[in-house]
Formats: structure tokens, C-alpha cells, sequence
């Protein structure tokens, strides 16, 4: 008994020390987890942002020539996977990877984050936009992607108020390439 302790205790130690993980992408039961977006319609058409897969990798994408057609997804809200793939499509750049294991725990909080509660929605100006920190659940039943806000900055600003959110927007802040408005002070 002791000993099956030991070999596994120095698994796990090994893994830890030399920053392997067990963690399988397959293990994510969706493709597109987190996304941050800026879109204004004043003065013209906006937008850009990044998105992070299952794989833990980010990529940006941005709406920038002048034949690009506006986004136009069936229903705000709720999105096929097709829908949301063309939209990344757009000048589509790889970024980055991030940690395995930390993408596994911070996909593991969307689903609680997803329960709110939210705060009341303000005015923040006019001709702004808006910038958005997104996660997605998906919905196997309708095969669908449920958009998860956790902050909106912009013309109009409310935060998902839930534990979980306050412990994504950081990250996402961070991994998603967002920097202000989400990360100044």
C-alpha cells in the first residue's frame, strides 16, 4: 500500500516538476471556449478581437477590409459552430498557447459563471461600442453555442457578478490579449 502511494505521489511529482500534463484537449466537449470582441457600427464597421480553442491556443481575427460583409449570425446569443468559426476566419493570426491544465480549470468555471447574477446595465457614453469578454457553453441537444457575458465595456457596461467571472475576466483579460479596458486601473 505504501509503496503504490510513493510511485504515485512521484508520478505526480514529476508531472508537476517538469510542467507535463495529463490533460487531453478531447476531454473539453467543445471547440470554442472564450472569445474577447470590439464592435462599433459608429463612423463604420468594427471588428476584432480573439478567440481561445480547447487546445488552449489563441488566435485574433479582424474585420478590416472594406468588402468585409458585417457579421450577421442568425440569432444574437446563440450561435452554430459555422457561424462562429466564419467570424474568426477574418484575418485570422495564431497567437499563443496557454497552460493545458489551467485552460482545463478555468473551462471547468464556465458553466457557474453562467448562473450570473448580473449587475444593472449603465450608460457609458455614445459612439463607443462596445468591448466584450465571452465564454461559450455548448449545447450538444441543439448543437449550439450559448454566449456566456462576463463584462461588456461600451456605450452600454454590465459584469457578470458571479465568483466565476470574477476569476475568468483576469485571465481572459490577460490570455485573450484584451489589455484595457478590462486591465487598467
Amino acid at each position: 500500500m505504501a509503496t503504490r502511494y510513493i510511485s504515485r505521489f512521484s508520478l505526480v511529482m514529476i508531472f508537476t516538476l517538469t510542467g507535463c500534463s495529463l490533460f487531453q484537449p478531447e476531454e473539453i466537449g467543445q471547440e470554442i471556449l472564450f472569445e474577447y470582441n470590439r464592435t462599433n457600427w459608429a463612423w463604420g464597421y468594427t471588428n476584432y478581437g480573439a478567440y481561445m480553442d480547447r487546445r488552449g491556443d489563441v488566435y485574433s481575427y479582424r474585420y478590416g477590409d472594406v468588402a468585409d460583409e458585417p457579421w450577421k449570425p442568425k440569432k444574437s446569443g446563440e450561435y452554430s459552430e459555422r457561424e462562429l468559426l466564419d467570424k474568426y476566419a477574418h484575418n485570422k493570426t495564431y497567437l499563443w498557447t496557454v497552460n493545458a491544465d489551467t485552460l482545463l480549470s478555468m473551462y471547468n468555471l464556465i458553466d457557474e459563471a453562467a448562473q450570473g447574477p448580473y449587475s444593472d446595465t449603465t450608460s457609458g457614453g455614445a459612439d463607443m461600442g462596445g468591448w466584450s469578454i465571452n465564454a461559450y457553453q455548448y449545447e450538444t441537444k441543439s448543437s449550439t453555442y450559448i454566449r456566456i457575458r462576463l463584462q461588456l465595456i461600451g456605450d452600454w457596461r454590465y459584469k457578470n457578478e458571479s465568483r466565476a467571472a470574477d476569476m475568468l475576466i483576469p485571465w481572459l483579460a490577460l490570455n485573450l490579449g484584451a489589455g484595457c479596458p478590462f486591465r487598467c486601473p
